[in-house]
């Protein structure tokens, strides 16, 4: 299993926008891909326009599917429009 941790930040006039557009995206997903385990939007209400992505791979091939995957190339120019830089991700492994 293939797990993928993306910490973006949004700009501050754009936070309604980017969930919104993000749970149309996860919806897209969870429709979509049966590798896809977890594709999850977290946000502290402490730290407003920080947010952390968690999604679950069943495989590397399941991956690149997504990355492949017409919803990804429709949603992923829309999502990073709306960020305030770069998000940092993390690509790990599951164990156990």
């Amino acid at each position: 299993m293939i797990a993928i941790i993306a910490a973006v930040r949004v700009k501050t006039d754009r936070l309604a926008d980017f969930e919104r557009d993000f749970l149309l995206f996860a919806a897209d997903v969870r429709a979509n891909e049966s590798g896809n385990s977890l594709f999850q939007l977290c946000g502290d209400p402490k730290r407003p326009g920080e947010y952390k992505i968690m999604e679950l791979y069943d495989s590397e091939d399941a991956l690149k599917a997504h990355s492949a995957s017409a919803h990804a190339a429709h949603w992923s120019p829309v999502i990073v429009a709306l960020l305030d830089g770069a998000p940092e991700i993390q690509k790990l492994n599951v164990i156990g």
